[in-house]
């Protein structure tokens, strides 16, 4: 069904001359196809067609995803596909990236079905125009607060968890002043931070901007430079608290204006100390981050991280460091054999000098293991294909090591591992095949935490990898022998302990282009499943989420190899 101000594919609208636009991408790859599909691109609010549009096309079918840049009418065009079921999506500064076939922003879309030889055209999209939040910082005394890093936040689901991440960001004007546009429709937090007393310097960390101050090698750690106060980050309407800060509700292709606040003064301190290798050598040219370890931190919200560079007697020192919970995380190399070293420390900031904090620098752990098929699936060829890797669940900025490939006999071995939580993931499976458990010590680690510990290499895990794989498919009727297409499915444990983020016993489908849904790789068990007309993108690892929708859920029991097909009624999500 096609949405408003879209039309279906396969349809022209009157008058309009589909010319190809640019496929961007295909200049630089061999032809994979014969089908192709094209469509327009125009502003929602005027209809007016819209040039230099980024248009990505993804699909399973394809290895890499391909992108098109709209013409002077607004036109793209992509050429040589491959049959397969394609996911459309726009996106132009100021304006709101939308997925081809979704009711609104931050919604999935429908993919596009092509098979060999299809022309699919009047593939059409209409973009909004982004909302805007304006307002002014002033210092305590009421000036305008030049320079300050302003903040645009909201609430989305990040790796199963609801964190609240940047939305967009703006350095505040001569005047105090400050303009994000760009934004989605939705509620919004504001916050800005100053580090007018230090260098201010900005990165970008799995999707999220953060914040950290930077203090020359110079820097001397003496009297002349003593602890003081400094400018805490600090949310609208001047609070330093998430809790206490009021949100900001903006609607589409809308303004908020007028959000005004103080950046609120605190007692800053400086943290200092050494940095040792694993020989008791200065660890000359590492660094070290306090990473905001408290779930009351502004700054932890705000993703500011404090850090600086390690000196050539291992000594260091983090200016104007605000009250707080902080893990300080050291990261160096040894030079001698190129190998990444770790170090932790606890640290707690009150506002008084934290000195004395000793670090000393180690390797990562090794987690090794086997890869195998379970004795009662067909034989899955050649292994070596088969990639493990290890998901983070922590909020910290530790990295995560390469995913590792299975040798000839199966083994594999994840180098180097900072200590932490993680969860068992694998990829590339031969086709029909799927992970049936990840086991260590008695525990599946592919749904509970593998805790590593520093020092400690972990040896023996029993990757095991079924083609007996479960698989729900189904229906959602509209009414007058028609289906539904457009909804989620949301397929989830009986048992409220599985209500994890990233947890295996969670799972979604969306429609295909015969409105049908189908669910494949559940770990056997008792589940509840339902068909949601609108739910935000991981929203379905929250706990309460999942209790409401279980109201209108139906319960089906899975085992190895089942197949379970499903008429679901289409329910919506009581907020």
């Amino acid at each position: 069904m096609a949405q408003q101000g879209q039309t279906a594919p396969g349809v022209q609208r009157p008058g309009q001359q589909q010319q190809p636009g640019r496929d961007v991408s295909a200049q630089t790859r061999l032809a994979t196809g014969t089908a192709s599909l094209s469509g327009q691109v125009v502003a929602l609010d005027t209809g007016r067609p819209l040039k230099r549009v980024r248009v990505s096309l993804t699909a399973p079918e394809l290895q890499e995803g391909r992108s098109s840049t709209t013409d002077d009418q607004g036109r793209f065009s992509f050429q040589n596909l491959p049959a397969g079921r394609y996911s459309i999506n726009a996106s132009k500064a100021g304006f709101i990236a939308m997925n081809y076939g979704a009711r609104r922003p931050n919604r999935q879309g429908q993919p596009v079905p092509l098979a060999a030889g299809e022309r699919a055209r009047g593939v059409d999209l209409m973009l909004p125009r982004g909302s805007v939040v304006t307002g002014h910082v002033y210092d305590e005394d009421g000036e305008p607060m030049v320079g300050a890093q302003v903040r645009v936040m909201r609430f989305q689901y990040v790796q199963g968890e609801r964190r609240l991440v940047p939305a967009g960001a703006e350095t505040s004007d001569d005047r105090g002043e400050f303009r994000v546009y760009g934004l989605q429709p939705g509620t919004y937090y504001v916050a800005a931070t100053s580090m007018q007393t230090g260098m201010m310097a900005t990165m970008v960390q799995g999707g999220d901007v953060v914040a950290y101050t930077v203090q020359a090698d110079g820097v001397n750690p003496g009297a002349s430079q003593p602890s003081g106060t400094g400018f805490a980050p600090t949310y609208y309407p001047g609070v330093t608290s998430v809790a206490d800060a009021l949100p900001v509700n903006v609607g589409l292709q809308a303004e908020a204006a007028n959000i005004d606040f103080i950046l609120q003064l605190v007692p800053t301190a400086r943290v200092s100390g050494t940095v040792m290798s694993t020989d008791g050598s200065p660890a000359q040219g590492s660094s070290v981050t306090l990473a905001p370890d408290d779930a009351t931190s502004s700054a932890r919200y705000l993703g500011a991280n404090y850090g600086s560079g390690v000196r050539q007697d291992g000594s260091f020192i983090i200016m104007n460091v605000p009250p707080g919970r902080y893990v300080a995380f050291a990261r160096g190399q040894d030079r001698r054999v190129q190998m990444p070293l770790f170090g932790f420390q606890n640290v707690s900031v009150s506002g008084a000098d934290v000195t004395g904090v000793a670090l000393t620098l180690a390797p990562g752990q090794t987690v090794s293991g086997t890869v195998s098929v379970d004795p009662g699936s067909a034989s899955a060829g050649n292994l070596t294909r088969v990639r493990v890797s290890l998901a983070s669940l922590s909020s910290l900025p530790i990295p995560t090591p390469p995913a590792s490939g299975a040798l000839v006999d199966g083994t594999f071995s994840l180098t180097p591992v900072v200590a932490g939580s993680y969860l068992v993931r694998v990829s590339g499976l031969p086709q029909n095949f799927a992970l049936k458990s990840a086991e260590y010590g008695g525990r599946d680690v592919a749904d509970l935490p593998l805790e590593v510990r520093a020092g400690q290499n972990i040896g023996g895990v029993n990757v095991v990898i079924s083609d007996r794989v479960t698989e729900i498919s189904g229906t959602v009727p509209a009414g007058e022998g028609q289906l539904e297409s457009d909804y989620t499915v949301v397929a989830f444990s009986a048992d409220p302990a599985n209500w994890r983020p990233q947890s295996r016993y969670i799972q979604v489908g969306r429609p295909d282009a015969s409105s049908q849904f189908r669910i494949r790789g559940l770990p056997p068990g008792d589940y509840l499943v339902v068909a949601l007309d609108d739910v935000e993108s991981g929203e379905w690892f929250d706990p309460s989420v999942l209790e409401r929708a279980r109201r209108s859920a139906i319960r089906i029991s899975l085992s190895d190899g089942d197949t379970k097909t499903l008429e679901l009624p289409l329910s919506t999500l009581d907020r």
